[in-house]
């Protein structure tokens, strides 16, 4: 595996280690599946039975969850999605408490990478 280093610590280097790492997951994503060692598949069942499972991945902002169940025609019957900017929220209540409250709110949900649809970014 290679690990994908700029020695500038400016935008555009983050944004080409950002891209090295998608091409470098790509292609171990590519060598695992030629292995046979991607995703094991279930047996093959006569009947159905709904099912739940949780997802996790880390992001820039922290982790992120999302956790789906199914239903036993394997539709997703319920789904909750936890994007990582939520667990900022609790500390954006205490940087927003200022007089200028009207000016500083896009400062401050900026800052702290908030987004109202939690994955709009």
């Amino acid at each position: 595996m290679e690990v994908p280093v700029r020695q500038a610590g400016d935008a555009l280097s983050r944004l080409q280690v950002m891209i090295e790492e998608i091409e470098e997951s790509s292609r171990l994503i590519g060598e695992l599946i030629d292995l046979g060692l991607g995703a094991e598949r279930a047996p093959e069942r006569s009947s159905r039975a709904s099912a739940s499972a949780l997802g996790w991945s880390e992001s820039a902002r922290g982790e992120s969850l999302v956790w789906l169940a199914l239903d036993s025609d394997g539709r997703i019957a319920r789904a909750r999605l936890r994007p990582a900017s939520v667990r900022n929220w609790r500390a954006f209540d205490d940087a927003a408490r200022s007089r200028n409250v009207f000016t500083d709110i896009p400062i401050i949900e900026a800052s702290f990478w908030l987004t109202v649809a939690g994955i709009a970014r």
